[in-house]
């Protein structure tokens, strides 16, 4: 026998309750984006204005060392073209001295002929043979140095950048700006050094180091620098130091801290531990 007090939902209540649930879940949901709106909006712009100024000074910085490495390669450029125009008079040479064995030859077969009429016709051979060796030295030496010169890397072309959407996407641009930065004013110091221009190049280095305080390298090179060109020991040392603590194994430690004891002593220093 069925209870008479039970009581079942018409479909008309279980639509009402549930359009309910669904205005509830609606409301709630937009009380949530509310909130992150707001959480969002009350960021602080100083690090935004901050950031922002530090990622257009990057770039200027790049484009700077950009316009210096091209500078510096058409440099190597012009050096080039100097070693291709004596390649050229080299390889003129050569065909000349082809041309004047052909002659020598013929002249040597009508050697009787030519003493009755022009007198003796003396031709060093050894020295001549000697300017050959020369010459033949000369011209593999330009073509190794050529070569070299080939697989130099062509000037970097400037990069396009694209602005960056948030603050998180600033921070890494700007971050990746530095180590690009750091990279290539290193690279055009040791560019530099190459072409004994020690004074540029030091400067190159300190730049690395302040945008990388711990570029070992940067260190190092500046510490011979100081050492070979500026003749400030004093100075070549604390870079030595520095190269010491940010490359503790490295393979040259032994050399390093030999200079920096003989420094020291010198000075009346104790030695370094």
């Amino acid at each position: 026998m069925k209870d008479q007090n039970l009581k079942f939902f018409s479909l008309t209540e279980i639509r009402i309750f549930s359009t309910g649930v669904l205005l509830l879940f609606l409301i709630s949901s937009q009380i949530v984006i509310a909130q992150e709106e707001k959480k969002v909006s009350t960021d602080p712009m100083g690090d935004w204005s901050m950031i922002e100024k530090e990622y257009k000074a990057l770039r200027a910085d790049r484009d700077n060392v950009l316009a210096q490495v091209k500078v510096a390669y058409d440099d190597k450029n012009k050096v080039l073209d100097e070693l291709r125009e004596v390649k050229t008079k080299i390889e003129k040479l050569n065909t000349e001295k082809a041309e004047l064995a052909k002659k020598i030859e013929i002249l040597d077969k009508e050697k009787t002929d030519l003493d009755e009429k022009f007198g003796t016709v003396d031709i060093d051979n050894k020295d001549l043979a000697g300017q050959v060796e020369s010459l033949q030295k000369l011209n593999s030496a330009l073509a190794q140095e050529n070569d070299a010169l080939k697989n130099q890397p062509t000037t970097p072309a400037a990069q396009v950048v694209s602005a960056p959407k948030s603050l998180m996407d600033a921070v890494k641009q700007r971050d990746g700006l530095i180590r690009e930065n750091a990279d290539m004013h290193y690279n055009l110091g040791v560019l530099l050094s190459k072409n004994q221009d020690f004074r540029n190049a030091a400067i190159e280095f300190t730049r690395a180091i302040e945008l990388r305080k711990d570029d070992a390298s940067s260190y190092f090179n500046l510490g011979k620098i100081y050492a070979d060109f500026y003749k400030d020991n004093v100075k070549a040392v604390e870079y030595f130091k520095k190269y010491l603590e940010y490359n503790p194994r490295a393979e040259d430690r032994g050399w390093v801290e030999s200079f920096i004891t003989s420094i020291k002593a010198f000075r009346g220093e104790e030695k370094i531990s």
